[in-house]
């Protein structure tokens, strides 16, 4: 009963910020007077493929791992933010990082639970990751298939994800059908795929949360895969303040030149 009044509690906690999120998005309040629903933390941008729908095989980006005390950090910050949810991965394989099994530990230690994006390239079955995504996309099934199935041996529950024109779930068996979400496609600012026409819409995701790079850098949304409209140094400020920032507000006011063309549905 204790577990389920705590679990009660969190939901409406979460309920509560999701209401003010929408407050504020629809009276055109730039300045948050709550949290983040929910942060990226990106380990690295390293990749152990190079995607056609991504942008991170051509990045002008410089390659690293984040520090794993820097991480702390965050970490403790997004405890003492009560941001509930990690999500821990961003423009590159997250199990490339060396000590990506700590990170995961170092979060639930805290009370956080871990999203996770994974290519599923690597063996996954040692996380205990609270919601976990394979994104097949292009990737043969038969190069999936051995860590997939030690995934379901350990009772990890994962989405398969397959993006809409860049993947095919054809030579998926029947047995992990049911796992397979058809995802749709984003362009990453217009540097991939198709151009968007321009739109005046103010976008609802710098209401929801942010980005916090391998390096500290923070950006408003996942489509700034390049960094373009960077918010704040986390290394220097606390996410508190970028959230808050003047760049954040200004983005939350009217579309920036990041926002010219990208695909991505602006409203909550």
């Amino acid at each position: 009963m204790a577990n389920y009044m705590k679990m009660f509690k969190q939901y409406m906690r979460d309920l509560e910020k999701y209401n003010e999120m929408l407050k504020h998005y629809k009276s055109g309040i730039c300045g948050c007077s709550y949290n983040p629903l929910h942060i990226y933390i990106e380990p690295t941008n390293r990749c152990n493929l190079s995607c056609s729908h991504c942008t991170n095989r051509k990045s002008g980006r410089p390659k690293g791992n984040m520090n794993i005390d820097f991480y702390r950090n965050l970490i403790k910050q997004s405890e003492d933010l009560d941001i509930k949810w990690i999500y821990l991965f961003y423009h590159g394989e997250p199990l490339l990082h060396p000590h990506i099994k700590d990170m995961v530990d170092i979060a639930h230690n805290h009370g956080r639970k871990i999203r996770m994006h994974s290519n599923g390239i690597l063996p996954l079955e040692d996380l205990e990751i609270d919601e976990l995504h394979i994104s097949k996309n292009e990737t043969p099934f038969s190069r999936l298939e051995k860590n997939l199935r030690s995934l379901v041996d350990v009772g990890q529950d994962f989405i398969i994800d397959v993006i809409e024109g860049y993947g095919t779930s054809d030579d998926i068996p029947e047995k992990f059908k049911p796992f397979v979400y058809k995802k749709q496609f984003y362009n990453w600012t217009g540097k991939v795929g198709t151009l968007a026409f321009p739109s005046s819409t103010v976008c609802s995701h710098p209401y929801k949360s942010m980005i916090v790079m391998w390096d500290g850098k923070c950006i408003p949304c996942c489509p700034d895969g390049e960094a373009d409209y960077v918010i704040g140094d986390s290394t220097r400020v606390p996410l508190s303040d970028i959230w808050n920032s003047q760049k954040m507000k200004k983005i939350r006011r009217k579309p920036v030149g990041i926002c010219s063309f990208c695909n991505i549905k602006r409203t909550p």
